[in-house]
């Protein structure tokens, strides 16, 4: 098989945890099995977690800062956490969740950290990065977009805090834009570099970013509110192995500087870090279209791409809840093929759905449990069980190339 990514679950009798490591492909054979565990009720993806500064935060008449609410329109929203700043101020969430709705976003988490009032804190927004921990388990992106309402500094702090925490995590990743990208007297240049060198070196496969900023009726706005609704439509209409990429912006956006082919080469493919940026572009004809799809891990064969990260993130969470399932069941031959069943036929019905590529299953993805498969005896007596699975995840057709050749007139 190639182009597989192993994943790897060990599991304590009285603890729970995965890891990942590489493997080879393993045998695929699943024998047949009595009644087994039911997989976990299916969770949507392109669920994000807005974080920021919001006119209000009330429910049901008491405070809802600081703590993760779900709303599932813009007027639950507005009803929860009031509209738009004054001029005076600059807070971009409100827009942000405006452009959310209108791409196409279904649910989201917002995580209010205070009022336009409040000075706006990369304290603040770190420690409701921590919070969503407990309070927004079901989200799986992060966007903060007042984060570039602060010093460019504090704002890639933040970011790098999103990163550190999805990291942790492994059920997020976080949209990120490139500070002040393409407003006046911004250099181009400058805002791309400054971006690479202060979002670090550490967990760049749970991080994607956008380059410029769009031009909306109401002045300019950090894309990543847009690219969420995006990334909910296009997992909610074609699966989260689909790249959210060549998408349209709604009628009336424009990117806040023209990104030529050469622009986006170097954006692409940074020849100093590997930390890919995506463009949005404008065509002829097409209007204004989102132009890649890769994470920060540019260098990366394995985690170059957003739809490959964000579908293994799903895959291993499904599979750590399937798995868990059979906490305190003996640990067995039954218990193994029961569980290489369940695993089996999740897999089956990624692999059916076009979530893994293969003209067959056994080429799609294999499963591995058992004594003298992936554990030894010492393994059995102190009540590890280890799941290995390796999984061909779909990757995209990112570069296109076109050969026409004229014949002569004899």
């Amino acid at each position: 098989m190639k182009n597989t990514l192993a994943l790897t679950f060990l599991y304590f009798i009285l603890a729970f945890g995965c890891s990942q490591k590489t493997t080879i492909l393993p045998d695929t054979e699943v024998p047949t099995t009595p009644e087994v565990t039911p997989p976990p009720e299916e969770v949507s993806t392109g669920t994000p977690l807005f974080i920021g500064y919001t006119e209000r935060a009330t429910v049901n008449g008491g405070s809802a800062s600081n703590r993760a609410v779900m709303v599932s329109s813009l007027q639950e929203f507005t009803n929860t956490f009031g509209g738009a700043t004054s001029q005076s101020s600059v807070h971009y969430l409100y827009p942000s969740i405006v452009e959310f709705y209108a791409h196409g976003g279904k649910t989201c988490y917002v995580l209010s950290v205070g009022d336009y009032a409040s000075p706006i804190q990369k304290e603040d927004l770190m420690e409701a990065v921590e919070i969503s921990a407990q309070s927004a388990t079901g989200a799986d992106l992060i966007v903060i977009p007042d984060a570039m309402a602060m010093a460019a500094e504090d704002g890639y702090e933040v970011y790098r805090s999103v990163l550190n925490h999805c990291s942790q995590q492994r059920s997020c990743v976080g949209i990120f834009d490139v500070y002040g990208a393409g407003l006046a007297g911004t250099d181009p240049q400058t805002a791309i570099a400054g971006f690479r060198s202060n979002i670090g070196e550490e967990h760049l496969r749970f991080g994607i970013a956008y380059y410029p900023w769009a031009i909306t009726e109401n002045g300019s706005l950090p894309m990543a509110g847009i690219m969420a609704g995006i990334i909910a439509r296009t997992d909610r209409t074609e699966g989260i192995w689909k790249t959210p990429a060549n998408k349209a912006l709604r009628p009336g956006l424009l990117p806040a500087a023209t990104v030529s082919t050469e622009d986006q080469a170097e954006l692409t493919v940074d020849a100093a870090g590997g930390k890919s940026i995506n463009a949005i572009r404008t065509f002829t004809g097409q209007g204004t279209l989102v132009w890649g799809g890769r994470t920060l891990d540019g260098n990366s064969l394995d985690w170059r791409y957003i739809s490959t990260v964000r579908t293994s993130l799903m895959i291993e969470k499904d599979i750590t809840q399937l798995v868990k399932a059979f906490e305190f069941e003996p640990n067995t031959s039954n218990t193994w093929t029961s569980i290489k069943s369940v695993v089996d036929n999740y897999l089956g019905d990624l692999w059916r759905s076009g979530a893994l590529q293969g003209t067959t299953a056994d080429k799609a993805y294999g499963v591995r449990v058992g004594l003298g498969e992936t554990m030894t005896s010492e393994d059995v007596l102190q009540g590890r069980l280890l799941v290995q699975v390796v999984v061909a995840l779909t990757r995209p057709a990112e570069f296109l190339t076109i050969h026409v050749t004229q014949q002569m007139q004899e």
